[in-house]
């Protein structure tokens, strides 16, 4: 619709190069890994991809291309843990604080 002139706006979920089309972000968030009190990741400030190789990720049940951890920093860098899923915020941080995964959650 843009290009077309139908539009003078379109709020988009990722940016495709197009000629003519400037993008600008709504609005940003940090996600944060989450693990059991005493994971050894719960005293590392930073976590890198390769923190997730020994692993069982917890994540919402949907397709990786919807999900930015494993969309744009493990699947890259050839990464992918196994993963347990759940629908609901709350179980995951349970499966977490239960020692059945860690996870990364928008802050």
């Amino acid at each position: 619709l843009l290009l077309q002139h139908r539009a003078d706006l379109a709020i988009v979920s990722e940016a495709e190069p197009l000629n003519g089309i400037s993008y600008r972000p709504l609005f940003a968030y940090e996600m944060v890994g989450i693990c059991a009190e005493d994971h050894p990741l719960a005293d590392k400030d930073i976590w890198e991809a390769e923190d997730f190789i020994d692993e069982t990720l917890i994540t919402y049940p949907v397709p990786d291309e919807m999900l930015d951890l494993p969309k744009k920093v493990l699947l890259p860098k050839g990464i992918n843990p196994p993963r347990r899923h759940s629908e609901l915020t709350i179980a995951i941080i349970q499966l977490v604080a239960s020692k059945r995964g860690i996870a990364a959650l928008p802050y």
